[in-house]
């Protein structure tokens, strides 16, 4: 145990030796949801385009990228985005500092504190509890519609085969920016919904 400890200490202290572990190695040993050890097991390729909205330090991102050809990862905060955005070298990764939500345009970023825990626990949703604990702080960032990045990004004859969500309560917001894609891609959707994120849950 002291050794998993000091292990994970020592990451924390060089953030890029971190990343390329998680990219290299635990990305392909550990499946902390039953959900990544599924796609994990998908043949190379057997997913033209993965949108992976709300990325944070890429657990998905990096199964995806060896099971699609593209992935489109969205990360709105500064520290997750940066931290993925030193990793992608020679990857089919592209890295978008947005958002996703219902409207496109500038909206607040409540990230409940500084250490690893709290940039996971980062939201754009109003009604999320951690938005009024202790030292959260705000920034603002931009937001885009699903419809609108896909309609202008995607290449002709390419197709959305899977979409994940892990937005800390905004998913809703998500998917409603989202529902020409749904109804043109049909995507297999991965998305995570918690109570102690949206008291709408049930």
């Amino acid at each position: 145990m002291g050794l998993r400890i000091f292990g994970r200490q020592l990451l924390a202290q060089f953030p890029l030796l971190d990343g390329c572990f998680r990219r290299f190695v635990w990305s392909r040993i550990h499946f902390a949801e039953a959900e990544m050890r599924f796609l994990n097991a998908l043949p190379a390729g057997s997913i033209d385009v993965a949108l992976d909205v709300g990325a944070a330090m890429g657990e998905y991102s990096w199964i995806l990228s060896r099971v699609a050809r593209q992935v489109i990862a969205f990360e709105p905060g500064a520290s997750h985005h940066e931290y993925l955005s030193r990793l992608l070298l020679g990857t089919n990764i592209s890295l978008v500092r947005a958002a996703a939500g219902a409207a496109p345009g500038r909206v607040a970023l409540y990230t409940p504190g500084s250490d690893s825990n709290a940039r996971h626990s980062a939201t754009t949703s109003q009604d999320n509890p951690v938005i009024s604990q202790p030292h959260t702080s705000i920034d603002q960032v931009e937001q885009i519609t699903l419809d609108a990045f896909v309609g202008e990004r995607l290449e002709m004859g390419r197709t959305v085969d899977l979409l994940k969500i892990d937005v800390e309560g905004s998913e809703l917001n998500v998917l409603e920016g989202a529902l020409e894609l749904l109804a043109a891609h049909h995507p297999l959707t991965i998305c995570e919904i918690e109570a102690r994120h949206n008291p709408d849950y049930a």
